[in-house]
């Protein structure tokens, strides 16, 4: 497989997740307006990790589903991400809706993050999103989450607002990301606090269209980035993080490692 260092990018803040206020991301995106509903894909989990709950600052690994902030129509907003994170000793999984994707049933917060899940260091999952229609004409995103040999780990759903998730289908995008992100206010000084991941692959995975075809996340039809979402001066971008991308002629791997010390 060909190997490829990545450099720092700048990533626009139209992609920024709404997970947190702070922290570094390492997001792959696909395009806006591709008529996605969902992807899915191979998650390795970070073979050591460690999180700092004073701060909030946690690893994070989900599904981005946002709509164009400099195009669309009301409801605008961000939308939503939805995976799994670290925190207080125990993977769980975790959910968080921008305004615009919120509904408040039946679910009272747009963050949740109550529902835990059995995962271990260095454990490769395949986690799936995917924005499902109820019976009754309402919406929710649903993340169902297996190990390497296909059985089931659980499942996690959203309701989403309406409005939203007719015209996400439309004009929206998928990211994947690997994140340590901080949930306090921006400019905490999480980048001392101690938190880390390393060894991180999101692998072989599929967006998934709403007209029944899975298309390979490859280089083609996603871009990348890493930033730190927060408008604080600090010390150089890549003191904090590695990152590696492989190919395989079809599909692309982003291993990544953040480090806050």
């Amino acid at each position: 497989m060909k190997k490829v260092v990545l450099l720092a990018l700048v990533m626009m803040f139209s992609a920024v997740s709404v997970a947190s206020a702070g922290g570094i991301h390492f997001v792959r995106a696909s395009l806006y307006g591709q008529g996605y509903v969902g992807s899915n894909g191979f998650l390795t989990i970070p073979a050591s990790y460690s999180a700092n709950n004073v701060n909030q600052t946690h690893p994070e690994f989900f599904y981005g589903m946002y709509r164009d902030t400099h195009t669309c129509s009301t409801p605008c907003g961000p939308g939503l991400d939805i995976g799994i994170l670290y925190k207080n000793g125990t993977w769980k999984f975790f959910s968080n809706l921008n305004s615009a994707a919120y509904t408040q049933t039946p679910i009272n917060q747009a963050w949740d993050d109550g529902q835990t899940i059995s995962l271990s260091p260095g454990q490769t999952i395949q986690m799936q999103v995917l924005l499902v229609q109820n019976a009754n004409g309402t919406y929710k995103a649903e993340l169902v989450v297996w190990n390497n040999s296909g059985t089931w780990l659980g499942t996690y759903s959203r309701q989403v607002n309406t409005a939203w998730a007719v015209a996400w289908k439309q004009d929206g995008k998928v990211n994947r990301e690997q994140s340590l992100a901080s949930n306090q206010a921006a400019g905490v000084p999480y980048l001392t606090d101690g938190s880390y991941f390393y060894d991180s692959v999101w692998g072989k995975g599929w967006l998934i269209h709403q007209n029944g075809t899975w298309y390979a996340w490859n280089d083609s039809k996603t871009y990348s980035a890493l930033f730190k979402e927060d408008g604080t001066t600090q010390p150089p971008l890549s003191k904090y993080y590695y990152y590696t991308k492989t190919t395989d002629g079809t599909f692309v791997y982003d291993r990544v490692g953040i480090h806050y010390n």
